[in-house]
């Protein structure tokens, strides 16, 4: 799931944040996350079993604004194994805990890892096999103010981790789009408030959709 614009989501319980993003399905796996511009939670839940694998790139993730519930940024839930956080831009500035984790709390997070489900606020049942198998490299968080390294990991992050260079359809757009080694960090959005929109001349026309490659028969 690439190149997304997501914001404003609604559900009905108006203080809840909702999943924007979510591996729910059983066993998803290997699945690549890249360039999305996110107002909510993005999620591995435990509904329908176990995920592992799933990579997370240059994206910007923050909780919607004002809402107070399930305020997570990145929310990797019970029996998520082996995800990979790299290069995103993260956080709204409201986030008290860098990480939430083994701890009898629900409060807003940049990373809530290893409960089971949304309602779970125990430290009883927190499953440590997920922190424990994450990597999380080079994300610049609003908590920290800078960017989290993965110990003496290589810190050049690459464009992208499936186009080999900008894509004709992307203008004269930032390239990439978002990531903490950018400036701007990420592009200023509508949705987000303040600022122009992604095409930078104060319209509001949207990006062309890529061409599919190789379409099947």
């Amino acid at each position: 799931m690439s190149y997304n614009y997501i914001s404003g989501l609604y559900l009905n319980a108006i203080n809840f944040d909702a999943y924007a993003i979510s591996f729910h399905g059983a066993h998803s796996f290997m699945n690549l996350v890249e360039g999305n511009y996110i107002d909510s939670r993005v999620a591995s839940d435990h509904v329908w079993g176990t995920k592992s694998h799933n990579t997370f790139f240059r994206n910007k993730i923050a909780a919607a604004p004002n809402r107070t519930s399930g305020a997570w940024d990145l929310d990797i839930q019970f029996y998520s194994r082996y995800y990979n956080i790299i290069g995103n831009v993260l956080g709204k500035g409201s986030e008290g805990i860098y990480s939430l984790e083994n701890a009898n709390s629900s409060s807003p997070a940049i990373y809530r890892f290893g409960y089971d489900g949304d309602g779970d606020s125990s430290a009883s049942s927190n499953d440590s096999g997920v922190s424990s198998t994450i990597l999380r490299h080079g994300n610049w968080d609003t908590y920290t103010n800078g960017v989290v390294w993965n110990s003496n990991d290589d810190r050049t992050l690459p464009s992208s981790l499936y186009l080999s260079d900008k894509p004709s359809w992307w203008g004269n757009l930032q390239w990439p789009s978002i990531g903490p080694d950018m400036s701007p960090m990420y592009p200023a959005a509508l949705g987000a408030g303040k600022g122009t929109p992604w095409n930078g001349n104060g319209s509001t026309t949207k990006l062309v959709s890529p061409p599919i490659l190789n379409p099947a028969k």
